[in-house]
């Protein structure tokens, strides 16, 4: 977080309407504003280890990024059985498909790749489906920078503004 932001500046955020009705959006902004109006709180050396911690993580997620192959989205295994990704999920519930969920068995389905790997039947399919979720990580990844990059510029807090400022301009006048 940069270390331009006032305190003023953070309690208009923090005081901010909806900016969404996307609630995965909103919850994010959420995060944002709580870090902000903590970060204005840390000491010099809490602020330190802060950055330590986020340098040792983003190390940690350029290293997972190498390891793309360790499952499979329900998208992909969608596209290389070409069936539906309903089906897809109704395979793994039933065990048909070696999968696991995520956030104690209510998130997301894995797949394990390895089902896939050896099978000559897949095998062109599962290469140009590995090429494109290496390409969605490293989507991903620039994605993340550039937030923290945006984070860092000057006046990111005025954009912010700007922006909220014609979308309310833009309600009243509908």
């Amino acid at each position: 977080m940069p270390d331009t932001l006032t305190v003023e500046q953070i309690r208009k955020l923090e005081n901010e309407p909806k900016i969404t009705n996307t609630p995965i959006l909103e919850s994010y902004v959420a995060v944002l504003k709580e870090a902000i109006s903590l970060q204005a709180k840390m000491k010099p050396e809490e602020k330190r280890v802060l950055e330590q911690m986020l340098i040792a993580t983003a190390d940690t997620n350029n290293s997972a990024l190498s390891n793309t192959e360790e499952y499979l989205s329900v998208r992909d295994v969608s596209k290389l059985l070409e069936i539906s990704p309903q089906m897809v999920r109704r395979h793994c519930h039933n065990q048909n498909i070696i999968a696991w969920r995520t956030l104690d068995d209510t998130g997301e389905w894995r797949i394990d790749i390895n089902q896939y790997k050896n099978n000559p039947r897949y095998s062109s399919r599962l290469a140009v489906i590995l090429h494109e979720k290496q390409n969605r990580e490293k989507n991903k990844a620039n994605l993340i920078k550039t937030v923290r990059e945006l984070s860092e510029m000057e006046g990111y807090a005025e954009m912010f503004d700007e922006i909220n400022a014609r979308r309310d301009k833009s309600r009243d006048n509908d």
